[in-house]
Parts: structure tokens; C-alpha cells; sequence
């Protein structure tokens, strides 16, 4: 009496052995260095920075806040694109019209 073992035994039993090693070869994926968004705001804002910071995180960016009053952040847009931010958020639009000489903001 022949006795051999079914054939999906021995296709088992060489898928436990081959998987290891297929997971050993299999490369780890690290994220995208995060990005740097530096945004000057209006001191109003500060109380919403929790928020955006754990929007950040999640998104994978560093989140630099700057807080300048509505005047100041008038006369940072005067400077143009010479200005060290991407963002500006003060309290009103207002002061991106009357700032914004250059037209560098975009939306």
C-alpha cells in the first residue's frame, strides 16, 4: 500500500517555509521628508494653532506660525516676494488690498 501525502501538504508546507523570506526581501517604505508651510498670521488666530498643528502632523508638514499684528503683516506684503512666508492670514483681507502692492498673493 502506497502511502503519500496529498500534494497541497507539500504546497503548504514550501509556503511556509518560502514566505519568510519573501517578507525579508520586501523593502520598508519611508515617508517623504516633510515639507516646511511658514505662515504669518494675525494674533486672533493663535487660539485655532492646535487645530493646524494636528492638521500638519498628519499631513506630513512642519507648520511655522508667525504672529504679527494687522499693520505689520500690511508691511510684510509691501515687501513683495521678498516676503519669507507662504501664507498670510490676518484678520481681514483689507490689509492683503492695501499691502499686496506687488501682487504676490494668489488666493
Amino acid at each position: 500500500m502506497n502511502r503519500r501525502p496529498p500534494a497541497f501538504l507539500f504546497v503548504a508546507l514550501l509556503a511556509i517555509l518560502l514566505l519568510p523570506a519573501c517578507s525579508a526581501a520586501t523593502p520598508t517604505v519611508t515617508p517623504p521628508p516633510a515639507q516646511t508651510l511658514r505662515i504669518i498670521a494675525g494674533s486672533e488666530n493663535q487660539t485655532l494653532e492646535p487645530i493646524l498643528q494636528e492638521y500638519a502632523r498628519r499631513a506630513n508638514l512642519i507648520l511655522e506660525l508667525t504672529y504679527k499684528g494687522s499693520v505689520d503683516i500690511m508691511l510684510e506684503l509691501e515687501r513683495g516676494s521678498a516676503i519669507p512666508y507662504d501664507a498670510v492670514w490676518p484678520a481681514n483681507s483689507l490689509w492683503i488690498a492695501l499691502g499686496d502692492k506687488q501682487g504676490v498673493v494668489k488666493a
